[in-house]
């Protein structure tokens, strides 16, 4: 930072800027000279002392943090929402008008399941993470998303909302995986089932949707036509530094001192306990090829992991991250640690109840990875895929490696169209969809 700044390389020429060079040299600043420089720092208008030490302290700051951005690395000032700026313009997708159905969970909760009717193949149900929703598969942000694909390609597509959408009231409670798997899947399918008269549902799940999918499978409480799982499956393995939240059980610290929610939103105007938190996490390690100055990035990166590979997303995706994510409560954050601590689904409890019916899985899976996903491994599906394969051969299975992608972009990044969402159509196509 030092020479960089302090450095100036100098060509004089002779008449003008055209004219012939007649030297060239390097000017350099001694922290000597430029202590001398500051002390000639001053302010001109009619203004008092006190006014002149706030102007001169101001610019300081300001000067100051540039130097901070541009250098700082894991240190960089994080840039938040602005809580009352207009809504950006959207564009209109390329899909029939959708249909909003209401269902409620087997334990009574409002859940919400969208329909959107492009054809007769199917019907497709599509299942989004924790403390995120069903945008990841209808932004606007990318020339074509997940399901404006399916719906040109003919298929029924249904996007379930479970408990954990932050577009539903209910993301605001506390709850776990195992109440996902039990109550909120089979409903889904259930009403599903109902609405079309089909009963060859085909699920695509991201995430804990492929992680709760899977235990609802395992545990006979949903009997899909076929599994698209991305990111994970049976074995939640985490990197590096999920694996050490997960082994001191930073959630459990968390609720044991009455934090029982967190939140990837970071505003201008939150409390001054939201900002300390943003100002400790510029120290959270990030990798360097995913840093960036986006709050919402950092809170994600503490919460979930590194959730997007920068480089398979556009600026005007990963400005608009903050509507793909949002709260997440703790108690649900904890089951997923044990799952990371096991390395294998476990019942909230930490109880091996859901890898005793492996039976329940021979249909059609296929197993989708992005190489740079930096909230579930890559092992976590080779895992899986692999005991599957053992178990009962490679017929039914397909494990699908994505080397430009990350975690969430798999579906949101720029070129998901030609190298994720075809990958999707060959499954479904595959498994008879």
């Amino acid at each position: 930072m030092w020479a960089d700044t302090t450095t100036l390389y100098v060509t004089v020429r002779r008449d003008d800027e055209q004219g012939p060079v007649v030297g060239r040299g390097v000017l350099r600043i001694a922290p000597a000279d430029f202590a001398a420089q500051l002390g000639t720092m001053s302010t001109t208008g009619p203004v008092g002392h006190v006014e002149r030490l706030r102007l001169l302290a101001h610019f300081g700051e300001r000067f100051a943090g540039a130097l901070v951005h541009d250098y700082g690395h894991v240190i960089e000032r994080p840039s938040q929402l602005r809580r009352h700026a207009p809504p950006r313009q959207h564009r209109p997708l390329r899909v029939p008008p959708p249909s909003v159905h209401a269902y409620s969970s087997l334990d009574g909760l409002d859940l919400r399941l969208t329909r959107y009717a492009g054809g007769s193949r199917g019907p497709v149900v599509i299942s989004h993470g924790q403390g995120a929703n069903p945008l990841t598969f209808t932004t606007d942000t990318i020339d074509t998303n997940c399901v404006e694909y399916l719906v040109a390609h003919d298929f029924d597509v249904w996007v379930q909302e479970w408990r954990g959408s932050t577009l539903l009231p209910t993301s605001r409670a506390q709850s776990d995986a195992d109440e996902v798997a039990r109550y909120d899947h089979p409903a889904a399918e259930h009403y599903v089932r109902t609405a079309t008269g089909r009963h060859d549902l085909h699920w695509v799940s991201h995430c804990v949707g492929s992680l709760t999918t899977t235990m609802a499978t395992l545990a006979g409480t949903m009997t899909p036509a076929s599994l698209l799982l991305s990111s994970v499956a049976m074995h939640p393995i985490g990197p590096t530094m999920t694996r050490l939240k997960a082994g001191f059980d930073a959630p459990g610290l968390l609720r044991r001192i009455g934090v029982h929610s967190m939140t990837t939103d970071a505003y201008d105007e939150e409390s001054p306990g939201a900002r300390a938190l943003d100002q400790l996490l510029r120290l959270y390690p990030i990798p360097e090829g995913e840093r960036c100055d986006q709050a919402v990035c950092r809170r994600l990166a503490f919460i979930y992991g590194n959730a997007i590979h920068h480089s398979a997303v556009d600026e005007s995706t990963h400005v608009a991250l903050h509507e793909l994510f949002g709260i997440t409560n703790i108690r649900m954050m904890q089951h997923l640690g044990r799952c990371a601590r096991a390395e294998r689904i476990v019942a909230a409890t930490g109880a091996d109840v859901y890898m005793r019916r492996l039976e329940w899985l021979q249909l059609p899976i296929t197993f989708l990875h992005g190489v740079h996903n930096l909230v579930w491994v890559p092992a976590a599906t080779a895992r899986s895929y692999d005991l599957l394969v053992r178990e009962f051969g490679p017929a039914n299975y397909r494990r699908v490696v994505l080397p430009e992608h990350g975690h969430q972009d798999t579906f949101v990044g720029h070129r998901s169209v030609d190298d994720v969402f075809p990958e999707v159509l060959a499954h479904l196509e595959r498994a008879g969809a």
